[in-house]
């Protein structure tokens, strides 16, 4: 720097009790380490550290005070260390609807993961690495009217205890029986923790502003298009909170993919996940620029770090993730995010619109980002719920929201891009209650809680983050049909006829789905929920698990009390085996058919795992060649067209798909038939998934753990 950098009142008021000062730029800190790493932003490690004798405060200390005050608007304070952000961030309120601060997607020269013009598409990437590098992670310190608290374990989450509702009405809690030592022990804790944290990063080789931009890229770049929730075209780094920027770099360094990388991002994903765990009140007051709601960048925060989280292969993440998962659905609706605001006045808006027509675009996208947030935290409970064995922290079935809007809105590039789609777009409102009735044709459902409902309403099922809203419902219906805690005590569930009937029903819109690789993706999953349907792959996979006593940090302790004969019997003789053996080979034969874009989403683990399972335990069984059918209907397989029908009656070949499934469902695994269809080498199919599941490990850690399962199951087939 070539001259000392302005110093904030903030800090001039509380040289007392941060007695060491940066000999550069005059700013205090309260610990010598914190010192020694802001001396490095300004490149002179080599100066003496400026120590100043303590003194009494003339004045009341005020940075305490910036720990639980409602974030501005820049979302800088939310962050632990927020004093950096304040000086680093000063310009971020200039020109903030200007459409050139909106870096467009075209900035995009990105031809691999680790290389660079020297130039960052996100210059302000530099002012975040600094905030972490220098930030004083000891004024984490208590507040007068908050008493703060962590366990001392690194995975720890710290918490908040509220004395305002005490008596002592925001004063320090003074006694006789210890109570002043236990807060000193308390802060000491606090501090130790933020300590570790820091050190972490710091230790870090190669943290640079380019690895940040670099992550960010690359978040947008691979991550964004399969989980769609930040809309890059007016994307602005500044007006993110820091822990939601850390969460999007987190998960771009996944694909990046070098294992330092790797360590970088799952290092500052604990730096956002301190930030939020000790400032998440102030973020329950952020409200971003456009924002109509404060919170929405907490949602999004939790959103981001969860799905880094549960497929992480640090198990104290993942089962962070898992006792944690409802607290996105706890900070929404303290922050009334399900009241969304109605779209109004898109008709008199015209191209020339200008700065009005700019700012209804952001609006827009502001509103619809929030819209798929709460989609996102409907599609992650699901998928904890599963992973975990516990119920949804939510009911899906009555699901507030309105479907999100389509793609094309979403990908505009331009507010008049965006125009003209939504001049052509339908604006009536379906919501997902409604999609629900339809599907369910009214059966079991409170036609008084779901609204005019109609059939056409399965129309609008078209946006692939919609169909997989809809498919974590069907697939929490499935668990809650199989559990007798449910089916004993809540007479309205739908019946699993009925279960099977919805999913048929949403691969019938499946097939409309004008994204052919999209299709493929969403009916992968389709068939992972219809596999779990007619196997429950979880307790299949816990079984064997049991059986053969392999080691796994993946998941809880659940039912294995039945016999490993029942297994084998289930494999050789139920027809929902070989159900179950369809979808797998579906899966299968899916996968292969994605580009690599596709198969590396965050989508793919647990299916391919689901049917590797399958694979495995029929290979386990000695039924290595299984005759399959040419073509598959899905409705027979499943069991849709003849309620109650034995599929051993069927017994007429033709060349109708309907009549070879039906065939296949009663013939026997032993005698080979080819006119039924062709042979399939199942060993070949699961050593195939166990190699997909290999290479989903450079960008999914719990990939490890499952080829690891997978692989001492291969060590036990005959």
């Amino acid at each position: 720097m070539d001259g000392p950098a302005r110093v904030t009142s903030r800090e001039l008021n509380n040289t007392g009790d941060k007695p060491f000062v940066c000999p550069t730029c005059g700013r205090a800190f309260s610990r010598n380490d914190s010192l020694t790493r802001h001396v490095r932003i300004h490149g002179r490690t080599g100066l003496e550290p400026i120590h100043r004798p303590y003194q009494q405060p003339t004045t009341q200390p005020q940075v305490s005070q910036q720990v639980v005050t409602p974030t501005s608007v820049n979302g800088a304070s939310d962050f632990v260390g927020g004093d950096a952000f304040e000086q680093t961030l000063d310009h971020s309120n200039e020109a903030r609807d200007d459409d050139s601060s909106i870096v467009p997607a075209a900035d995009y020269s990105f031809t691999s993961p680790l290389s660079f013009d020297g130039s960052l598409a996100w210059p302000d990437a530099e002012q975040l690495l600094q905030t972490i590098v220098s930030s004083d992670w000891s004024s984490l310190t208590l507040p007068p009217d908050m008493l703060a608290a962590t366990p001392p374990s690194d995975g720890a989450t710290p918490f908040v205890i509220d004395p305002r509702l005490q008596e002592n009405h925001g004063h320090p809690m003074q006694s006789s029986d210890g109570s002043a030592e236990a807060i000193q022990s308390l802060s000491n804790m606090i501090t130790s923790v933020s300590s570790r944290v820091t050190t972490a990063v710091e230790k870090l080789p190669g943290l640079t502003s380019a690895f940040l931009d670099n992550c960010l890229q690359t978040y947008f770049i691979r991550f964004n298009p399969s989980f769609p929730i930040l809309h890059r075209p007016t994307f602005v780094f500044r007006e993110c909170s820091p822990s939601l920027l850390l969460n999007a770099i987190a998960l771009g360094s996944l694909f990046i993919g070098t294992e330092d990388a790797v360590s970088k991002g799952e290092a500052l994903w604990r730096l956002a996940y301190t930030a939020v765990a000790t400032s998440w009140q102030s973020l329950l007051y952020h409200r971003g620029m456009h924002d109509s709601r404060n919170g929405v960048q907490l949602a999004l925060t939790a959103l981001l770090g969860q799905t880094y989280a549960m497929l992480s292969k640090n198990e104290t993440l993942r089962v962070t993730s898992q006792v944690y998962h409802s607290l996105g659905f706890s900070w929404a609706r303290h922050c009334n995010l399900f009241d969304l605001e109605p779209l109004s006045g898109v008709e008199s808006l015209s191209t020339n619109g200008g700065e009005e027509l700019a700012k209804s675009w952001k609006a827009w996208v502001a509103r619809e980002q929030q819209l798929r947030a709460l989609l996102g935290h409907y599609i992650l409970d699901g998928q904890l719920s599963f992973l975990s064995g516990q119920p949804t922290s939510v009911s899906h079935v009555t699901n507030p929201l309105v479907l999100s809007g389509n793609s094309r809105l979403f990908d505009s590039q331009s507010a008049a891009e965006w125009l003209t789609e939504m001049k052509s777009a339908s604006h009536e409102p379906v919501h997902f209650r409604q999609l629900y009735f339809a599907l369910f044709e009214a059966q079991n459902i409170d036609p008084s809680l779901m609204g005019a409902a109609k059939t056409d309403d399965l129309k609008s099922l078209g946006n692939s983050l919609d169909v997989r809203v809809v498919l974590e419902c069907i697939h929490s219906l499935v668990r809650e049909t199989r559990d007798s805690l449910y089916v004993h005590s809540i007479g309205s569930l739908p019946s699993l006829f009925e279960v099977k009937t919805a999913l048929f029903r949403v691969y019938r819109r499946l097939e409309h789905h004008h994204d052919p690789v999209e299709r493929l993706v969403l009916l992968l999953r389709w068939h992972f929920v219809c596999l779990d349907t007619v196997s429950n792959s979880m307790h299949i996979c816990t079984r064997l698990i049991h059986q053969f006593q392999i080691q796994q940090n993946l998941f809880g302790p659940r039912d294995a009390s039945e016999s490993w004969s029942s297994i084998v019997d289930w494999v050789r003789t139920s027809p929902d085996a070989k159900r179950a053996l369809l979808h797998a080979t579906a899966i299968q034969d899916i996968a292969g058919q994605l580009p690599l874009s596709h198969i590396n989403s965050m989508w793919m683990p647990i299916p391919i795992f689901a049917a590797a399972i399958i694979f495995g335990i029929f290979c386990l069984n000695g039924l290595s060649t299984v005759t399959l059918p040419h073509s598959v209907d899905w409705s027979v397989a499943l069991d849709l067209t003849n309620p109650g029908a034995e599929p051993a009656a069927l017994t007429s070949f033709d060349d109708q798909s309907q009549s070879k499934t039906q065939a296949f469902l009663g013939s026997s695994f032993r005698a080979a038939n080819l006119a039924l269809g062709h042979s399939r080498n199942l060993r070949y199919d699961f050593n195939s998934l166990q190699t997909i599941i290999h290479g989903l490990s450079v960008q999914w850690g719990v990939c490890c753990e499952l080829e690891s399962v997978l692989h001492s199951l291969k060590a036990h087939c005959p």
